[in-house]
C-alpha cells in the first residue's frame, strides 16, 4: 500500500539522480527510514511546499496528501514499517503528459554555473544567449535542470531593456563569469517567467492566456545549489530553457506578475516562532491565477 505513495509523491526526489539526501528506492532500505519518512509525513513537512490547512483551498494541489492517504502511512507504522509482498506490488501509473510541439526559443548558459562545494547552499545567476529581439507572448516555460542532484530550485527571469544598466552592473562586466544572487536581486530588473523545483514540475498545455516580454529583455537564469550530495571537488552544470509563444492575435488573456517582497525582515533573538507580513495592493483589478510564496532558510509555513 505504501510504496506507490512512495513512488508518487516522494521518488521525484529521493532516488539516485535527485537533490534529496535520501533514497527510498530499495524496499528495506525504506522501511529503515520508515519512522523519519512516516514522522515527517504526519508533520506534514513532506511533501514540501503544502500550505497551511486554514489557508484558503488550493486548485491542483498535488503536493498536499489527503487524510485517506495520510492513514495509510501512518497505518504502515502501527505495523511497525512491515514489508509486504511483491507479489502484491502495484505500480504507480503517473498521468500521460500530452507531447509539446516544438519550442520556439532556447536559452543556455553563457558558461556552465560553477557552485562552491564548500557552501552547502549556492545561489548562482548567469545570464543567458537569449535576447528577445521582438515583442513576445510567452505561454510556457520549460526547464532542463542538469544536475538534479545539485539542482534545488531553478528561477528563469526576462530583464528589463529599461534595468540591463544595473544587471551589467551585477555581472561586473564579466557576463560569463556568473554572479552571487542569494535573495534573488534579479526579480528587481524583470519579471520571473519560469522556475523548476523537484516534484512540482508541469507539462506544457495548450493555452490562449499568454505573458507579454518586451523586445530587448535579456533571459538570466538563477540556479540554488546544494551540494548536499557533491562528489567532487569541481561542480559544473548547464541548466538551460525553452519558451513556447504564440502570436499577438491568439492572446485572450495577459498574466502581469507582481512581487510582494518584505525588505526588513527581523527576526529577535532568541525568539522560536515569529510571523511576517506582507501586504501588496494590486494596481489594476484582475483574477489571481497563481502565487509563488518562497523564503530561504528559516522559513516554516505560508498562508
Amino acid at each position: 500500500d505504501v510504496r506507490p505513495l512512495v513512488d508518487e509523491h516522494c521518488a521525484s526526489c529521493h532516488n539516485n539522480d535527485g537533490v534529496a539526501p535520501f533514497v527510498f528506492e530499495d524496499a528495506e532500505d525504506a522501511a529503515v527510514l520508515g519512522p523519519s519518512i512516516v514522522g515527517s509525513v504526519e508533520a506534514r513537512t513532506m511533501p514540501p511546499f503544502g500550505m497551511r490547512d486554514e489557508c484558503r483551498d488550493v486548485r491542483d494541489d498535488h503536493m498536499r496528501l489527503d487524510d485517506s492517504t495520510l492513514a495509510i502511512f501512518t497505518g504502515w507504522a502501527d505495523a511497525d514499517f512491515k514489508l509486504g509482498d511483491e507479489a502484491d506490488y502495484v505500480p504507480f501509473q503517473a498521468e500521460a503528459i500530452p507531447e509539446p510541439p516544438a519550442s520556439r526559443f532556447a536559452a543556455h548558459p553563457l558558461a556552465a554555473f560553477e557552485p562552491d562545494p564548500e557552501l552547502l547552499d549556492h545561489y548562482l545567476c548567469m545570464e543567458t544567449d537569449l535576447t528577445f529581439d521582438e515583442e513576445v507572448f510567452l505561454t510556457f516555460v520549460e526547464v532542463h535542470p542538469d544536475r538534479l542532484d545539485l539542482v534545488h530550485h531553478v528561477i528563469v527571469y526576462a530583464v528589463l531593456p529599461e534595468s540591463q544598466a544595473e544587471l551589467d552592473a551585477m555581472q561586473g562586466g564579466e557576463p560569463t563569469a556568473g554572479f552571487e544572487c542569494f535573495g534573488s536581486p534579479v526579480a528587481f530588473l524583470g519579471p520571473a517567467v519560469g522556475g523548476f523545483a523537484p516534484g512540482s514540475e508541469r507539462p506544457w498545455t495548450e493555452t490562449s492566456v499568454a505573458r507579454r516580454i518586451p523586445a530587448g529583455a535579456r533571459v538570466v537564469i538563477e540556479v540554488h545549489f546544494n551540494t548536499l550530495n557533491a562528489e567532487r571537488a569541481l561542480i559544473s552544470d548547464t541548466t538551460w530553457a525553452e519558451f513556447w509563444t504564440i502570436d499577438r492575435q491568439s492572446v485572450t488573456d495577459i498574466v502581469v506578475p507582481f512581487t510582494a517582497f518584505d525588505a526588513e525582515l527581523v527576526i529577535p533573538p532568541g525568539q522560536a516562532e515569529h510571523e511576517e507580513i506582507v501586504e501588496l495592493t494590486m494596481p489594476i483589478d484582475a483574477e489571481l491565477m497563481s502565487s509563488s510564496p518562497h523564503m530561504h532558510l528559516l522559513g516554516t509555513s505560508l498562508t
